[in-house]
């Protein structure tokens, strides 16, 4: 069973100051983090991503936040915390459709030019790559407003073909996600092991008008979210513990209209911004997280 051990001395790092957290962090400061913010690849000599989405075909993989509407004056030298207090009102979740977050980070710094804030591992660890003070390219038009996580999880689909392949269902119901091997890398790199799902079975419904099927979570990486969010809010207090909800209370499973995105301070999904997106998916327990948040 997979736990994220929480050390004393775990922190986010925000305008350079370090912020405690109650899940484990490791920060793009330890030598064993991953860090965005080196203007070249993280696993080769190169320079450039090898396949770089639209207007990523930079070294540097982050921007500076847009302050419009925010009436703090920036420095000189950079946004200080009271700027970015009165801009970040959103916290955007994705699940990275790879193995681990060593997969993730070299999709998104080596290949497609990309960045985000935290990756969080299968076994609870999170991992931050970029100062909060940071524009990461995670959510297009978020990006100004939000800070974003990558959730390692490969994903949600349309039919089983690529989950049977990932995941089994013992004699008592439990399903588990075999780890693909991997030979090198700095994260979730236990070759062969098996990790449990929150909870069991496939999940099904329908997100931006497309049915999809997915398994859970890990209840590590639950926890940890909701222990990261939790921290977040008392350094961004304008980032609510509230989902994008229907007249029934229910999270609503399509894209945002402007003017609902617009208005909406809280935790979104990367679908509720995107159209074509599904993340986190169909199986995501956003229950269990704002309970988790309640607390």
């Amino acid at each position: 069973m997979l736990s994220g051990c929480v050390t004393p001395d775990s922190f986010i790092v925000v305008c350079g100051q370090r912020i405690p957290c109650e899940a484990r962090v490791i920060t793009f400061l330890d030598p064993q983090g991953f860090d965005a913010q080196q203007e070249r690849c993280a696993f080769s000599d190169a320079v450039l991503p090898t396949r770089p989405s639209s207007g990523t075909n930079t070294p540097r993989r982050y921007g500076v936040r847009s302050m419009e509407g925010v009436s703090t004056d920036v420095p000189d030298t950079g946004l200080d915390l009271a700027a970015l207090q009165a801009r970040v009102d959103q916290f955007v979740v994705h699940y990275d459709a790879c193995h681990d977050s060593t997969q993730c980070f070299e999709v998104l710094q080596d290949q497609r030019g990309l960045s985000v804030h935290f990756m969080l591992d299968l076994d609870g660890t999170i991992w931050q790559t970029l100062d909060l003070e940071h524009r990461a390219r995670h959510a297009t038009k978020a990006n100004d407003r939000s800070i974003g996580i990558e959730i390692a999880q490969i994903g949600a689909y349309a039919e089983a073909t690529k989950l049977a392949r990932l995941y089994a269902t013992d004699e008592r119901g439990q399903t588990w996600l075999q780890v693909p091997r991997r030979d090198a890398g700095r994260g979730f790199l236990r070759t062969g092991c098996v990790v449990p799902t929150a909870r069991s079975g496939l999940f099904a419904g329908q997100i931006n008008g497309r049915a999809l099927i997915q398994h859970d979570f890990t209840a590590a990486q639950y926890a940890s979210l909701a222990a990261l969010v939790r921290s977040l809010r008392k350094v961004f207090p304008r980032i609510e513990a509230a989902f994008p909800v229907d007249v029934q209370g229910h999270v609503v499973d399509r894209c945002l209209t402007d003017a609902e995105f617009a208005s909406f301070s809280g935790v979104l999904g990367h679908f509720h911004i995107q159209a074509e997106k599904s993340d986190p998916g169909v199986a995501f327990d956003w229950t269990a997280l704002l309970e988790a948040l309640q607390r």
